[in-house]
């Protein structure tokens, strides 16, 4: 089994992955840059948007992720991937 990726390009630096969850519901991930004006200064953001889509009841659920938290997102998948390996779970039970 694969995961089914569609890249959705914005521009030539933006692309977005579509992940389907199931029928009308799939998950937006956008990496944004963006430069904010504020008190005169100029800072740049970013961050990672993560969007949750049901087509059927019309609705987004919208959350933005700092790199700091992302890759804290990253390590725990990791580490719940290791979990199921198969190695892993051979040596755990005892049937």
């Amino acid at each position: 089994m694969s995961v089914q990726v569609e890249y959705i390009d914005y521009n030539e630096t933006i692309q977005s992955a579509k992940l389907p969850i199931e029928k009308d519901i799939y998950q937006v991930i956008t990496p944004i840059v963006k430069k904010v004006e504020a008190n005169n200064q100029t800072e740049i953001e970013r961050y990672v948007e993560i969007a949750l889509h049901d087509e059927r009841l019309s609705n987004i659920i919208t959350k933005r992720y700092s790199q700091k938290e992302m890759l804290e997102i990253i390590r725990l998948y990791q580490r719940m991937v290791k979990e199921i390996m198969v190695e892993d779970i051979s040596s755990h039970s005892k049937c």
